[in-house]
Order: structure tokens, then sequence, then C-alpha cells
């Protein structure tokens, strides 16, 4: 695509990065706050301010015995406070307006600028609720988020007027490009252990990643969110189903993959699908996925100067200890160790 011939979606997301996104990265002092699961917690620093509050309900944990069925990044829920808890970071700016956003006992009073990065694991807004400030002077708010998706970024904006609240469905797509992620996983780390270190990086990872996401969007490499984030990867109908299964194993190892998904996917029953997969490879699929992840980590610790944490997460493991413990079983070394060893 001539990325020198923008359409109407590429315009709307350039002005987000081109008017907003970059200009306030680039100033270096970026206004930005790390959302917490309690409020003693929290560091605040100029202009963000905080308002204690009280939970009203009880959580409610997502998935239950059938967890296998749920792919979603939702692991906990507290409905009657309107919050959830996500498995995977996720980064939002105030783009315009005066925003609060509850989390757990407390609310954020966000102006406009202002950065919000929200780990893993830490209750947040689930959307459902207005985020236009009540001392809101111009009536509304606009807010995008960011977050991972397998090895893909996804990305989308929001508007609250009054108490009123959706999304902007124009914004709502998702990154193709695997540097995105890796950037918002290393702005992540470093945000992680800036009390530790100083937090000089903060900002231009930032302004980083802003950079990417508008050439990204000049070339238009990005997906509406929902559509196959593998266009290249077809069901071919006369191919093996248990062939079509590894090819889409070998296309997709870095996101969510579960057996239920996978007999669905070839059109089989998940115990047959099971059964026939186990004869035919010898493997399970979790081993033969696990052995699949386990080459291409491989492959990236000789060839690449990524950390451990990030080839983990990159190649679709969601504990850094779970890939440690399968490495050491494969190949008797950590992959620290394996680095050191076959690293040119």
């Amino acid at each position: 695509m001539n990325a020198s011939l923008p359409n109407n979606k590429d315009r709307r997301l350039l002005r987000i990065f081109v008017d907003k996104l970059l200009p306030w990265t680039a100033l270096q002092q970026t206004p930005w706050v790390v959302a917490t699961s309690r409020r003693h917690d929290l560091h605040l620093s100029k202009p963000v301010q905080m308002t204690p509050r009280k939970m009203r309900g009880k959580e409610i944990a997502s998935g239950g015995a059938r967890r296998y069925r749920n792919t979603s990044t939702v692991v906990r829920r507290w409905p009657e406070d309107h919050l959830n808890a996500a498995k995977m970071p996720k980064l939002a700016c105030v783009l315009s307006g005066y925003a609060d956003l509850q989390f757990y006992d407390y609310e954020l009073h966000l102006p406009e600028s202002t950065f919000i990065f929200i780990p893993p694991d830490v209750p947040q807004p689930d959307g459902s609720l207005s985020h236009a400030s009540s001392s809101n002077t111009k009536g509304f708010c606009d807010i995008c988020w960011m977050m991972p998706v397998g090895d893909k970024l996804h990305f989308w904006a929001c508007r609250s007027e009054g108490e009123n609240h959706f999304a902007l469905q124009w914004s709502n797509v998702l990154f193709l490009n695997q540097r995105l992620n890796l950037y918002l996983q290393l702005l992540h780390e470093e945000v992680m252990t800036a009390k530790k270190t100083p937090p000089s990086l903060i900002p231009n990872l930032l302004h980083l990643l802003t950079l990417g996401l508008q050439r990204e969007t000049n070339a238009h490499n990005y997906l509406q969110f929902g559509q196959d984030i593998h266009p290249s990867w077809q069901l071919q109908t006369s191919v093996d189903p248990i062939t079509q299964a590894q090819d889409y194993i070998n296309a997709h190892y870095g996101s969510v993959i579960t057996l239920e998904s996978l007999a669905r996917i070839v059109g089989m029953s998940r115990s047959l699908f099971a059964q026939r997969f186990k004869q035919k490879t010898g493997q399970t699929v979790g081993e033969y996925l696990t052995a699949r992840r386990l080459e291409e980590a491989k492959n990236l610790l000789c060839q690449s100067e990524w950390t451990v944490s990030t080839i983990s997460g990159f190649v679709g493991f969601h504990s850094q200890n779970h890939f440690y413990n399968w490495f050491r079983k494969q190949e008797n070394c950590s992959p620290s160790e394996f680095r050191k060893m076959h690293q040119h």
C-alpha cells in the first residue's frame, strides 16, 4: 500500500500520534503514573491526584473449572465496582479533557497528556462507566489504550461525554509489527524498575513506541481488531487435519492456543483430535506447542540481544519460571547458559 496516500482511518489515527502523543513524549517531562493494587503502594507526581474510595462488591474469578475455554485477558472481576484485572500489562493516555479512573480502593484524577501504566493483575476500569471528571470543563474526555495480544499490539480509544461512554470504533486496530509489542514490554520493564534506577528511559521509550505507531499507520500495517491475525494462513480442506493443526501452531505459537480451539479449527471433536494428534506426532498438543516455542526461543537466544524475559513472553510463555523449567528440562542448562554457549 502507498504510504503517501493514507485512508480516512489512517488520518484519524495519525492525528492521535502526530498531534498528541509525539509532541508530549518529545518533551522528556511527560507526566505518568503507575497504577497499583492498593493505594498505599501508589506514588504520585504532579499534576496527578488521588481520592480514596471503598469497594462495594466481592471479587469473582474469571474462567473456573472450564478455564481452558477462556482466551480472554481478564482473570478477575468486581462487577459491582465495574473493575477487572488482566493478565497482561496495559498502557493508557488521556488524549483530551480531564479523566477520572477508578482502581481498587482509589480513584485517579488525570489531566490531558498523562500516561498511565497498568501492570498485570491490577484492578482497573472495565470500560462500562464514563471516565469524564465531574470537574471537566470540556464536558468530555478521550483516552487511548494499548496492550499486547499474542505477539501483536492492540490499540483503541474511547470517549466519555457526561455519563455516556463509548469506544471510537475506527481506532480499534491490531498493529502487526512485533517490534511494537517489544517496545511496550521494554517500557513496562523499565517502569517496574523505576524505583531502583533513574526513570530517564521512560520518556524515550514512550517516544520510540509512538514513532513506531506512526510509521506502522503510515504503512497501513494493521488490521481492524477481530480480523484474522494471520491472513496468510488459510485452512486447506485437502490437507490432513493434523498437518493443518501443526501449520497453525507454527504460525501462531506466540498466541494463546488451546486443545479445543485447534480441534474447532480443523473440524474435529476435542477427544478425537487429541487422539489423532498423539498418534501422528508422538506428542500431545501441549508437548508439541511447548517444543515449538522452545525451538524459537533458542533461535532468539542465539541471534538476538533480547532479555530472557522478553523472549519468554514473545514465544508464548506467560510465566518466566515455566519457560525456565521447560528449557532446563530439555537442554540441561538455563537460557542464559545456553546463550553463552551458542551466541556468536
